[in-house]
């Protein structure tokens, strides 16, 4: 069970880069993520954790399922975990579906960073950048 959040976690940050999204989106979507599968794993333990992730032009959204529905305190449990994923989320949501959980955090994306060969041809095309070869 101890390498589902690491998984998890590894998951959000390729795929992070794939979306060209900033360092610090990805870093806040891997914390909401390490927060929700820890939780996951801890509180709603089961054969199955499903960890997706979607994205729109202006928006990420991280959804983290698990087995078992959430215990009669979820939301409020004890420890930083849920408030912290909160915190970050501009907005965030848990939810009871059939015999599982489902949380679900949105972040608010700014407009994708230029692809590698933009940076390193906008950089020769303007002298003194120190990318120059």
């Amino acid at each position: 069970m101890a390498r589902r959040p690491r998984r998890a976690r590894e998951l959000v940050l390729v795929t992070g880069r794939l979306w060209r999204v900033s360092r610090t989106v990805r870093q806040d979507l891997k914390l909401i993520t390490s927060e929700l599968t820890t939780n996951a794993v801890l509180y709603a333990p089961g054969p199955t954790l499903t960890v997706a992730l979607f994205r729109s032009a202006d928006q990420a959204r991280v959804v983290v399922g698990g087995a078992r529905p959430p215990p009669r305190h979820a939301g409020r449990l004890p420890g930083r975990g849920l408030l912290l994923a909160r915190s970050l989320a501009d907005r965030f949501t848990v939810q009871s579906r059939g015999t599982g959980t489902v949380a679900a955090a949105f972040l608010r994306l700014p407009p994708a960073l230029p692809r590698a060969e933009d940076d390193v041809d906008a950089a020769r095309s303007h002298p003194g950048s120190g990318d120059e070869q």
